[in-house]
């Protein structure tokens, strides 16, 4: 609910920000986060914005580790 409410109410906001999907383990243990931006830009802007650094904390409570990785769209069927 936490990582719902804040793609809601944070980050659908943010300037360059597509979509995000949260995807909850099925094992209850992990979640993936795939969230599109319109540039790397954008995404970096995000990141540097301590505006959200109250939602940064409130994940980083909840998490005992983050993988973040950085995809480029190859295909799309």
């Amino acid at each position: 609910d936490v990582i719902t409410n804040g793609m809601q109410e944070l980050f659908s906001k943010q300037q360059g920000f597509i979509s995000a999907s949260v995807h909850k383990g099925l094992d209850g243990q992990r979640v993936t986060i795939y969230a599109q931006w319109r540039s790397i830009n954008d995404f970096e802007a995000l990141r540097a914005n301590t505006v959200l650094e109250p939602f940064r904390q409130r994940i980083r409570n909840l998490v005992t580790s983050f993988d973040a990785q950085l995809y480029e769209v190859s295909a799309v069927a």
